[in-house]
């Protein structure tokens, strides 16, 4: 029986190398080898996510992002180091999120306000 692709903790991952790309950008001095790691690390673990999906277990394409998905778990460890602090990661995504609804309440306020005025 083939192995089920990890669909849910490669979700979590993304969203932890997103969050430490935010907050390694966010930083005054970023590092750029650092930053394109962690896209990187990032894309590929994408590509898996959609190969897996569009591909039935067992199949060549479907061991290959399960490879892939190996992969960039494997490589966590040469771009994100065990002293690296989190509390500016968790502060980052926080305000990240905090954003993002202002952002949506405002758009949503836009949107009341052109249907006012007639323009949509």
């Amino acid at each position: 029986m083939p192995r089920d692709f990890p669909f849910d903790a490669c979700r979590d991952l993304l969203g932890l190398l997103r969050a430490v790309f935010a907050a390694e950008k966010h930083r005054n001095f970023p590092n750029p080898r650092k930053l394109r790691s962690l896209e990187r690390l990032a894309r590929e673990l994408q590509q898996a996510v959609t190969l897996a999906a569009t591909h039935d277990p067992g199949t060549l394409p479907y061991a290959k992002a399960l490879g892939m998905a190996d992969g960039v778990a494997r490589r966590l460890g040469d771009v994100i180091e065990l002293t690296d602090p989190v509390m500016p990661i968790l502060e980052v995504a926080g305000k990240r999120v905090r954003l993002r609804k202002r952002r949506t309440a405002e758009r949503a306020g836009w949107a009341i306000e052109r249907r006012r005025k007639g323009g949509g």
